[in-house]
C-alpha cells in the first residue's frame, strides 16, 4: 500500500505488479505468461572510471530465464550470510522465492532453492533476520491467485536451524483468511531473542478504503499472538512496518495515512513487543510530501535515527515506484520522544537527482551506514547502487560522499515488467563490514548480485 490511491489497486502489489511478461500462454492463468528474454540494454553513458564492486559484484541469483526482485541479507554472528528472493519464471511454478547461503563471507554461495509454501499458494515479499544463536528466520507471504487478481494472502514464517542452510516447513502467523489481503511482512529478533513481524491487512481483498497494522509476536518462532497496531478510526492505514532496537525500546516505523495526511511515523515498546505506544509519533514534516518507499530505522542505546524519502511527482497507483528527491535520515537522543533537526539528507546529489528504495543499517561504531539506486530520471540507463556513511557522532551528522558499488543499471521505476527492481533491497553492517545484496538490470532482467566492502 505506497499510497492513498493505490488502496483499490492494491492486490497486484503483494506480488509487485504484473506476473507474466508476453501473451497468455493458453490455459486461462495469469501464472503461464511467458516471459520474453529482453535484449540487452544500451548503456550510453560509461560507468565511473574507478568503478568497481567492492568485492566483484557476485551474482546469487542466476542469469534466468526469468527475473529475480526484492532480496534481503542477513549475516548471522558465526559470518554465515543468507540471501532470499522472489523469483519469476515463464515455467511452473512461475512465481517462487529463493535463497542462497555462504559459509566462505560471500566469496561463493549454494545453489539457490525454494522454500515452501501451502500447497495452491505463490510466496511473495521476503524478508530475513538471523538470531543470537545463528538460526536464520524467513517471512514472506502465501497468495492466492484467481485469474489476473491476488482473491487473499496470508504471513509464514519459517526456520533455518544454525548449521542446516535449509528452510524448513513455514508456519502460518496471520489469522486465517480466504478474503482478506495482508501486505509486505518484515520479521526482526529482539535482543532478548523475541520475534516480531509487523504487517498490513486489508480486508476483502483489498478493495476496501482501510486497513490496519499488525505486530505478531513470538518467543519460540512456534506459537504466535497478534497485535493491532495501527487501526480504524485512528489511521485509515499503516504500512511498510520495520523494526530496530535500542538500549532499553524495539522501535517500528512505518507510514501511516490519516485522512488529511499521509506521512512516515514510529512507535515505540518498552515491553519486547508485547505492547507499542498507543499514538504514532509523526517523524516527516507536516508539509513534505513522501515517496511512497519504506521507511526504516537504526537504534543504539537512546539513540534513534529514522530514515524516509520524499518526492516532487508521487506515483499515482501500483505500478511505478517513487523517485526520492530527499532521503533524510532524522536522529533522537530521547528514545524517540523528540527528534533533532536539522534533518540530514543522503543523497549524494554531485552524483544523482534521484534515488529509490534506500536501505539503513548501523555498524558497531555507532555511525549510520546508507544505500540506494541512483539515476538522473526515471529509465536513466546510466543508474547505479551507492553507499553512503554518515558520521553521527559529530554535532551535525556528515555524510561522506557515496561510493559507487555497481552498474551502469537502468533507474527503472516501473513495477510491471522484469527489470523491476523491487520495492526494497538488503544490506546490513557486520564485524566491520558491510554486506550488500541488490538488483541488477542492466540485461533487460532484474537479477540479485552480492558485494562486500570493508568499512572504515
Amino acid at each position: 500500500m505506497r499510497n492513498l490511491a493505490w488502496l483499490t489497486l492494491v492486490a497486484l502489489a503483494a506480488c509487485g505488479g504484473k506476473l507474466g511478461d508476453g501473451s497468455d500462454a493458453g490455459d486461462g492463468g495469469p501464472l503461464t505468461d511467458a516471459i520474453a528474454k529482453k535484449d540487452v540494454k544500451t548503456f550510453d553513458v560509461a560507468p565511473e572510471p574507478d568503478a568497481a564492486p567492492p568485492s566483484g559484484g557476485l551474482n546469487v541469483s542466476g542469469e534466468g530465464p526469468g527475473w529475480e526482485s526484492e532480496d534481503q541479507i542477513a549475516v548471522a554472528p558465526d559470518g554465515t550470510i543468507a540471501i532470499l528472493w522472489s523469483a519469476f519464471t515463464s515455467e511452473a511454478p512461475y512465481v517462487t522465492m529463493q535463497y542462497a547461503f555462504s559459509t566462505d563471507d560471500g566469496k561463493t554461495f549454494s545453489t539457490p532453492a525454494p522454500v515452501q509454501v501451502d500447497s495452491g499458494l505463490f510466496p511473495g515479499d521476503p524478508a530475513i533476520t538471523a538470531d543470537a544463536q545463528g538460526n536464520f528466520w524467513a517471512s514472506y507471504l502465501g497468495i492466492d491467485y484467481q485469474g489476473q487478481q491476488v482473491a487473499y494472502s496470508r504471513v509464514f514464517v519459517a526456520e533455518s536451524p544454525k548449521g542446516t542452510m535449509k528452510f524448513g516447513a513455514p508456519v502460518e502467523i496471520s489469522a486465517p483468511t480466504t478474503t482478506d489481503l495482508n501486505d509486505h511482512p518484515k520479521i526482526f529478533v529482539t535482543k532478548a531473542g523475541t520475534l516480531l513481524v509487523g504487517w498490513a491487512t486489508y480486508p476483502n481483498g483489498g478493495n476496501a478504503t482501510s486497513g490496519t497494522g499488525v505486530v505478531a509476536r513470538s518467543t519460540d518462532g512456534t506459537t504466535w499472538t497478534l497485535d493491532d497496531l495501527i487501526a480504524p478510526p485512528d489511521a485509515i492505514f499503516g504500512t511498510f512496518f520495520w523494526f530496530c532496537e535500542g538500549a532499553s525500546k524495539v522501535y517500528t516505523t512505518f507510514l501511516e495515512a490519516k485522512d488529511s495526511q499521509y506521512f512516515a511515523g514510529m512507535r515505540a515498546s518498552a515491553d519486547d513487543g508485547v505492547t507499542f505506544d498507543a499514538t504514532t509519533t509523526m517523524v516527516s514534516g507536516p508539509s513534505e510530501q513522501i515517496a511512497s518507499l519504506d521507511p526504516a530505522c537504526a537504534a543504539i542505546g537512546p539513540d534513534l535515527w529514522v530514515m524516509y524519502g520524499t518526492t516532487q511527482q508521487p506515483s499515482v497507483d501500483e505500478s511505478t515506484l517513487d523517485g526520492a528527491d530527499h532521503v533524510f535520515i532524522v536522529h533522537s537522543s530521547t528514545e524517540g520522544a523528540t527528534f533533532d533537526p536539522p534533518h540530514t539528507d543522503v543523497i549524494d546529489h554531485q552524483k544523482t537527482k534521484l534515488a529509490t528504495i534506500p536501505l539503513i543499517s548501523l555498524d558497531a561504531t555507532g555511525k549510520v551506514d546508507t544505500a540506494y539506486v541512483a539515476g538522473d530520471t526515471a529509465g536513466d540507463m546510466n543508474g547505479s547502487i551507492r553507499f553512503t556513511r554518515i558520521d553521527t557522532l559529530t554535532p551535525i551528522p556528515k555524510v561522506s560522499p557515496s561510493i559507487f558499488v555497481d552498474g551502469p543499471m537502468e533507474f527503472d521505476l516501473s513495477r510491471t515488467d522484469d527489470a523491476w527492481l523491487g520495492d526494497y533491497f538488503g544490506g546490513v553492517a557486520h564485524g566491520g563490514s558491510f554486506y550488500l545484496a541488490y538488483p541488477r538490470n542492466e540485461t533487460g532482467l532484474d537479477h540479485i548480485y552480492f558485494a562486500k566492502m570493508p568499512l572504515p
